[in-house]
């Protein structure tokens, strides 16, 4: 819990990035067709940690690759980001079937997420 469960790296061009990444760290990928989205897994040279990632079109060129931290909740931790003097950015959203992420900004303007595992988020 708190810690950094998934990663995404926006990019121009998906294929390109998948060739890039997969000749560069040998990562396998699953595409997700519905969320045009690209999903990897990264592990730990002792093959025990794993740590999860995407490749998503870039929206902007402000577009930077987001953190994501899982924690027990969404709300409760969204709360703390605004109490202590962060920015929501991305409300509450679910991703079917996954959980719900909430992205914020910090005091220091770097883009993060929430992470709460909820198979029946809808």
């Amino acid at each position: 819990m708190n810690g950094l469960t998934h990663f995404e790296i926006p990019v121009n061009d998906i294929d390109k990035a998948k060739e890039f990444y997969s000749n560069l760290f040998d990562w396998e990928f699953n595409f997700i067709e519905e969320m045009n989205y690209l999903m990897f897994t990264t592990k730990s040279e002792d093959g025990k940690s794993k740590v999860g990632g995407g490749i998503l079109k870039k929206q902007n060129e402000s577009h930077t690759i987001t953190n994501y931290i899982t924690v027990k909740s969404v709300d409760e931790s969204a709360k703390k980001v605004e109490e202590l003097g962060g920015k929501i950015v991305m409300p509450k959203s679910a991703v079917p079937g996954m959980g719900w992420f909430v992205q914020f900004i910090d005091m220091d303007g770097n883009l993060l997420a929430l992470w709460e595992n909820d198979s029946e988020a809808k």
